[in-house]
Parts: structure tokens; C-alpha cells; sequence
């Protein structure tokens, strides 16, 4: 319960935090670059702590070897769960990045409530893909509880006009809702098939490419950087 406690307090930092940095309309791309400095870091911190870099071997040969387990559900070995926590990561970075990027364009355009929903309601995605894929079927408790869940969203993000932009479904919330959801569907696929100890690696990978790929762009737009949009970014990437 604590867990779910401080995820839900996260959560709703960054999205405050975020809203924070489009009021004062501050430099979009160098928030989200400072954010990932912070989040790769702390992910590099935890590599280095358990020590996966030097674990197990690493080796391609091996994973191309066991590549087969993805089709039949086994599990990679530590070897192969390197290379596989550094695929999924890469690519799970990437939509890490266009998440980050189009919640704070929702925010702006429509408001933290509604865009708090879209991205909430995205991980619907990942429980449709998991059943299909794996016959993860929920219970009807489960199901129950996925319905009042969806309501209590919808209920606890409501605000003035939300009918209205619902209605109007702008290319930002739908984009927001689809990129949010198959980020959180990276997550799983990464752990269905690895040891779950290299999530740190998986993080890690996240992050970095993340990372790269703002900074590259904040670099190639040679924007201002503000030392306030700098800040905001760091703070955002603690949560």
C-alpha cells in the first residue's frame, strides 16, 4: 500500500510540476532534457549498486540463442536479460520521450485534469495487449474493480468544459493516451520475459535514450535555456 501511496504522489508531482512549467511558458525540450539527467543518474546509481554491468557475460550470440523464449514464454537468462533490458529499453525510451513531450503539450492545450485522465486511462492498453497476448484474464472482481477505477478517473480529474474537450478529442489527448499506454506496455513486455533484477538495466536504458534524444534536439533548436526551465526539469526528474 505504501508503494501505491508514493506512486500516486509522484504522479501527481510531475503533473503539477509540468503545469508549473507551462504556465511560465518555459522551454519545453530543456525541462525534459534536465529530467532525464535526473532520472539517469539515479538509474545509473542502481546499476552500478547491484552491480548488473559485471553479473553475467555480456552476450548477443547467447540472446539470438534464446530469442525463441519470446515466442514461447520462457524466461531469458541473466545474459540474455542484459541484452533484452537494453532492447526493450531503447525502444521504451523513445515513447518515454514522446510521452513526456505530448503531456506537456496536452497540459497546455487542455488542462492537467483532463490530460491526468487520458494518461491514466492508457493503461488500459497494456491489460488489453497482456490478454491477448498472454490470456491474462482478469477475474470479474478484477473486472469490478477496473470499471470503478476508470470512473473514479474520469470522476476525480473532472473539470469545467471536460465534456467539450472530450467531445473535440484533440490530437494531443489521443496522442497522450495511446504513447502513455504502450510506454507502460514496454514495462511489461521487458518483464514477462527477463529476470526481473535487470529492471534496473531496463531503466536505466529508458532513461538514457530518453535523455539522448532531447538533448540532441534541445542542442540542434539552439533555444535559450533559462536557468528557471533548467530547474523545474531537475525537480520534475526526481518524482
Amino acid at each position: 500500500m505504501l508503494y501505491l501511496f508514493l506512486a500516486v504522489l509522484c504522479s501527481s508531482s510531475i503533473a503539477l510540476i509540468l503545469k508549473f512549467s507551462e504556465s511560465r511558458n518555459l522551454n519545453r525540450m530543456v525541462v525534459t532534457t534536465s529530467n532525464y539527467v535526473v532520472a539517469t543518474g539515479v538509474s545509473l546509481f542502481f546499476v552500478l549498486k547491484e552491480g548488473l554491468f559485471t553479473r553475467a557475460p555480456f552476450s548477443p550470440s547467447l540472446f539470438l540463442m534464446e530469442s525463441e523464449k519470446i515466442v514461447t514464454g520462457g524466461v531469458f537468462t541473466e545474459s540474455s536479460s542484459f541484452v533484452w533490458a537494453v532492447l526493450t529499453g531503447f525502444f521504451a525510451g523513445i515513447l518515454y520521450f514522446l510521452g513526456l513531450i505530448y503531456i506537456q503539450k496536452s497540459i497546455r492545450e487542455n488542462g492537467v485534469g483532463i490530460t491526468g485522465a487520458f494518461s491514466k486511462i492508457g493503461i488500459f492498453i497494456p491489460m488489453l495487449l497482456s490478454i491477448i497476448f498472454w490470456k491474462e484474464i482478469p477475474s470479474t472482481v478484477q473486472w469490478i474493480g477496473i470499471f470503478f477505477a476508470l470512473f473514479a478517473i474520469i470522476i476525480a480529474s473532472y473539470t469545467p468544459g471536460l465534456e467539450k474537450s472530450v467531445t473535440s478529442l484533440r490530437a494531443s489527448l489521443i496522442l497522450v493516451f495511446f504513447i502513455v499506454g504502450m510506454s507502460e506496455f514496454s514495462t511489461k513486455f521487458f518483464q514477462n520475459y527477463a529476470v526481473i533484477d535487470y529492471k534496473s538495466v531496463f531503466l536505466f536504458t529508458v532513461f538514457l535514450t530518453a535523455f539522448l534524444i532531447s538533448s540532441t534536439v534541445t542542442f540542434k533548436k539552439r533555444d535559450p535555456i533559462s536557468k528557471q526551465a533548467v530547474i523545474t526539469g531537475l525537480i520534475v526528474g526526481i518524482p
